[in-house]
């Protein structure tokens, strides 16, 4: 649990999640996006809140040539991407690793789904982002536009537009870009991380306002095979649904 004297500029959003804690008992950053170090029901990398003062101290980058070139071509390899099928690995702020299968179909929709001990499911259906707790058999609802799976998810990508670019880095072969939201910057800072030949998105990285980092890596990566669409449907449990 986190100690009641720590700063409390969280969104109200943070504070029910604070709430929910005992309940889950795993060291998940659903929001590796957002959160300090604690127990949450969503993932930390899927929700992003930071403090109003973060986000208006971002700059942009000056960014080169050479710069803009590779954000044109990720912009257009995550265009080429209808259907992505993977393995992915989470490591959250505390150092707590979770593994699952990721599968994504373009515009709007993609699933991860957590291997055991980690007891969550996570599904966006082109509107919302579900987080299903199998231990609880209860279910919270986001909307997609409110966390960082739009930034790939939506029907156009052009990273240049749609993120305010804060950092480009490339080095080895493994290519970084980091951004915020260009319109609400307040949402975090992501990190797409790229292999460069071929074009391949390998990593995302997301730091919250306190400099908590959550990566989701992925591996053995299929690219446009076929997809069951049935799996990025949620059937509701009998439970208590709680929308955000």
């Amino acid at each position: 649990m986190t100690d009641d004297t720590q700063p409390t500029k969280f969104c109200t959003m943070l504070n029910h999640l604070h709430s929910l804690i005992p309940r889950l008992g795993q060291r998940l950053a659903l929001a590796g996006l957002f959160l300090s170090a604690v127990s949450v029901t969503a993932p930390v990398w899927m929700i992003v809140s930071l403090h109003a003062g973060e986000a208006r101290t971002a700059k942009a980058a000056a960014l080169s040539a050479e710069d803009q070139a590779l954000l044109t071509r990720a912009s257009g390899y995550l265009n080429d991407m209808q259907t992505l099928e993977a393995r992915f690995a989470q490591i959250a702020p505390d150092g707590s690793l979770s593994e699952g299968a990721f599968s994504l179909q373009r515009p709007g929709k993609m699933r991860f789904e957590y291997k055991d001990p980690t007891p969550l499911l996570v599904i966006a259906d082109g509107t919302w982002v579900v987080v299903f707790d199998k231990s609880t058999n209860s279910t919270d609802r986001y909307p997609l536009g409110s966390t960082p799976l739009d930034i790939i998810l939506a029907p156009h990508v052009d990273l240049a537009k749609d993120l305010m670019i804060t950092r480009v880095e490339r080095r080895g072969g493994i290519a970084r870009i980091t951004g915020r939201d260009s319109d609400e910057p307040g949402k975090g800072e992501v990190t797409l991380v790229f292999d460069e030949q071929p074009m391949a998105l390998r990593q995302w990285v997301v730091t919250d306002a306190q400099g908590l980092v959550t990566t989701i890596s992925l591996d053995d990566l299929r690219l446009n095979v076929p997809v069951d669409s049935r799996q990025f449907i949620f059937n509701e449990p009998k439970s208590r649904r709680r929308d955000r």
